[in-house]
């Protein structure tokens, strides 16, 4: 019983290490959508006819979980804050800059790990939705 304690407790840490400080995040950019999906949490598709504003933000946008997927390396799920209500997010945490996507049913925040990778996902979105 005692080695299968141990075994598990060791099971149980590399699972909990691997789920608080790994993932990623991924951009699949399509003829008529993107697809962002992640390994953590599920995808979500952004049809590019139904974006009607996107901004590139240097800042964070904050915000608190209401459901979805948290970790020291990914925030993903449903969030809310005084600005745009609930919303649905794909981060990492505490990203050095952001685009926030809105479309005509609600709005969605998007990042990459850095601020150079979420300004190159800027003008690819920025291209497709024009």
């Amino acid at each position: 019983a005692l080695k299968i304690s141990a075994v598990f407790l060791v099971l149980l840490t590399v699972f909990l290490v691997w789920v608080l400080f790994f993932g990623d995040i991924t951009y699949d950019f399509q003829e008529d959508w993107l697809k962002v999906d992640s390994n953590m949490y599920t995808g979500y598709i952004i049809r590019y006819a139904e974006i009607e504003d996107l901004e590139y933000r240097e800042e964070k946008v904050p915000g608190l979980r209401v459901g979805g997927f948290g970790s020291f390396r990914l925030l993903m799920g449903y969030f809310e804050n005084e600005e745009f209500g609930t919303y649905q997010r794909y981060t990492y945490y505490d990203p050095e800059s952001c685009i926030v996507v809105k479309t005509d049913r609600q709005t969605i925040v998007l990042s990459c790990r850095t601020a150079a990778e979420t300004s190159a996902l800027y003008d690819m979105l920025l291209m497709k939705v024009k």
